[in-house]
């Protein structure tokens, strides 16, 4: 049963490659450059994103996030299963090099058919070396076959307005279904440039309407096309986010992303112009900025000699960028980008055909002017750029940062002990090395949320209180080691990446050996910007304010520190995160007073210059409610504390921000005015 079902999700590619495989010689050697490229840049350890959760679903069998993603699991778990495959992470990233490379070769054949030789080799080496599809190809996602389902359904509707045969069309259906069972969302916001060029057999789809095989054929093809979705059905998961899907109700939930809400408390119309602007910087940056004019020239071709395609590549766009970001509301951070950077994979194919049509036209002109070599030459030369340009940010071949922050953290923990985790990274990345690796055997894994392991105690959808409760029970009568990666539990000894909980004897922070030298390999990372990929360089950043905390507590907890710890100590105060927490240490801990203000304001001066591209809004907001909290006292600088109060507020608009009872003292003392102080007017202070 198991073959069969995997004959029928790859029978499109089968299809496809088996009407004449001469003709595919061309786009198969376009897919072999572009793999090789994956395979030197492939990660050697596990990373972030969904890549945890995707490695246990295909290594342990169960459901993936929402909407689940029936076809890629349907065939990642064969693969990974093949008996050369170690337990590690090349099975799953190589599956989705493998998705690129085809990928690749189809788009090579699109492209052919809409213009020479020449242009198909551009766009389809163009595309899968531009910055974001090479970034999915490389790590187990499944956006590499979103795109792979996106341009065999494209190719199927080029098939289908050259022949004009229907079998061709219910091809396109089953394709079509079987798209929607990878990634349904960015599948329909395609869909709209598929109609516009299915335009020109409008005709005889009219004429074939009014026959009953065409209507059992056509939806017989979708619907089959959409059976992996039945695999979701299963009662007892060993992965799986929400648990088992029993009934029709939970399955369109989990396929309807209920849970999910894509949005931002605090985000507004601000947020979602800054991100438009983003997305177009993206495009560009897609193969290089300095390529803009050219796709441009492109884009302007199209719309001028082929209107219909031009349309339907504008449409195409549009869907993956503008469309969708009127559909989610995300803040306009560093994360929220990183979260969102991969959507768009689809809508840059646009892109990339703009840019094939102006690299022809330019440099046919180019050559007619200088020399017929030129031509070729100029080609060549362009598509290297290309691929040069977006090598550096997409090398991940000597990418072991999570990996090494996961072990350590593992070889760190008690013998026999519960660990506790929350959240993507954590519950991914832990679960991964734990469950599919065996890294600790004897660890325990337990998600807060009652997520993702078969362990629950409680349902996911039962009261935070129900959750707690149950936790708490468990933890009181077991007699195991408890440690938690966040800070749910108390009293901890603070382990530095993680928290166990202590007796009563045992200290405040003790930080191993082992766990220090990940600290100095973090700070190489952080003083020598090593880290490319966006999800990794905010975890750092979480990780460097962690241990600030961690080493800043072990510093003052003594007289008379030990030279390493102050050695370390001073190397954190020198990154920004340190200052924050520097100034969070002695400002909440009350140390703050007239002999020290000046030298506390000089280093909030300091970390206002330093702050990186990857600092939250967050932490933006908490430093400039330290510099109002500082300014505060002295009367002479309450204006400018209230200023600092007000860009606190602007950055992080919730209740739960800080600044808000010093925003409002100032105000109610001075007279200032500001719309944040009825915003949060019924927002308690501590007297």
């Amino acid at each position: 049963m198991q073959w069969t079902q995997g004959a029928l999700y790859w029978s499109p590619l089968f299809l496809v490659t088996s009407l004449n495989v001469r003709n595919w010689l061309h786009p198969i050697a376009a897919a072999l450059i572009c793999f090789v490229a994956y395979w030197f840049t492939l990660p050697a350890g596990i990373t972030l994103e969904d890549a945890g959760l995707f490695q246990m679903v295909c290594h342990l069998g169960g459901i993936s996030h929402p909407p689940g993603y029936p076809l890629f699991t349907e065939l990642c778990q064969p693969f990974v299963g093949l008996g050369f495959f170690d337990q590690g992470v090349l099975a799953g990233n190589l599956l989705s090099a493998l998705f690129a490379a085809l990928a690749v070769a189809v788009v090579h054949q699109i492209a052919l058919a809409y213009q020479g030789r020449w242009f198909a080799w551009i766009v389809s080496i163009a595309y899968g070396l531009s910055a974001t599809f090479w970034s999915q190809a490389i790590i187990i996602e499944v956006y590499s076959l979103a795109v792979l389902m996106f341009v065999l359904c494209w190719w199927c509707a080029i098939q289908f307005v050259r022949s004009g045969r229907l079998a061709t069309f219910y091809l396109l259906g089953l394709t079509f279904g079987l798209a929607l069972c990878n990634h349904w969302p960015l599948m329909l916001l395609s869909t709209p440039a598929l109609l516009v060029l299915l335009w020109q057999r409008m005709d005889t789809l009219l004429a074939a309407l009014r026959r009953p095989e065409f209507w059992l054929f056509s939806t017989g093809s979708l619907v089959l096309g959409l059976t992996p979705y039945l695999t979701l059905f299963a009662a007892d998961p060993v992965i799986a986010v929400y648990g088992g899907i029993d009934t029709v109700r939970d399955f369109l939930g989990y396929v309807g992303r209920k849970t999910y809400a894509d949005a931002d408390v605090a985000a507004g119309m601000a947020d979602k112009l800054s991100f438009a602007g983003w997305l177009l910087i993206e495009s560009a940056r897609q193969l290089g900025s300095w390529t803009l004019p050219i796709v441009l020239f492109g884009a302007w071709l199209w719309g001028r000699t082929r209107p219909l395609v031009g349309l339907a590549l504008l449409l195409m766009y549009l869907g993956g960028t503008f469309v969708l970001l009127a559909q989610i509301n995300f803040d306009y951070q560093f994360f929220s980008r990183a979260i969102f950077k991969p959507y768009p994979i689809i809508a840059y194919l646009a892109v990339t055909f703009c840019f094939g049509l102006g690299l022809i036209r330019l440099s046919q002109w180019a050559g007619d002017r200088s020399g017929k070599w030129v031509t070729p030459a100029s080609r060549v030369i362009v598509l290297l750029l290309v691929a040069v340009g977006n090598f550096p940010g997409n090398d991940r071949s000597v990418d072991t940062f999570v990996d090494h922050y996961a072990r350590a953290v593992l070889r760190d923990l008690p013998a026999d002990s519960i660990l506790f985790v929350h959240g993507d990274f954590e519950t991914s990345v832990f679960g991964y090395l734990v469950l599919v690796e065996g890294a600790r055997s004897d660890i325990e894994l337990r998600e807060w949320e009652a997520l993702v392991f078969d362990n629950r105690l409680t349902s996911p959808f039962a009261s935070d209180e129900h959750k707690q409760s149950t936790l708490a029970r468990l933890i009181e009568s077991s007699s195991r080691p408890v440690a938690t990666i966040d800070t749910r539990l108390t009293p901890v000894t603070d382990r530095g990446g993680f928290y166990l909980l202590r007796s009563e004897n045992d200290p405040l922070v003790l930080i191993s050996q082992d766990m220090d030298q990940f600290v100095q390999y973090l700070l190489l990372l952080n003083s020598e910007d090593l880290l490319t990929d966006p999800h990794e360089r905010y975890h750092a950043f979480n990780l460097l304010i962690r241990f600030s905390r961690a080493y800043f507590e072990l510093a003052t907890a003594s007289p008379t520190p030990e030279a390493w710890v102050m050695e370390r100590t001073m190397a954190l105060q020198q990154t920004f995160q340190g200052k924050l927490v520097t100034l969070e240490t002695m400002i909440r801990k009350g140390r703050v007073h007239p002999g020290n203000r000046a030298m506390l304001l000089a280093l909030a001066a300091e970390a206002a210059r330093q702050i990186p591209e990857v600092a939250t809004n967050k932490s933006r907001a908490i430093l400039h409610e330290y510099y109002g909290r500082l300014l505060r006292l002295e009367d002479a600088d309450a204006g400018e504390a209230f200023s600092h109060f007000e860009q606190s507020l602007a950055l992080y608009p919730a209740s739960e921000n800080t600044s808000i009872c010093g925003h409002r003292a100032l105000a109610d003392r001075f007279g200032f005015e500001s719309a944040y102080l009825q915003q949060f007017r019924n927002v308690p202070c501590p007297h």
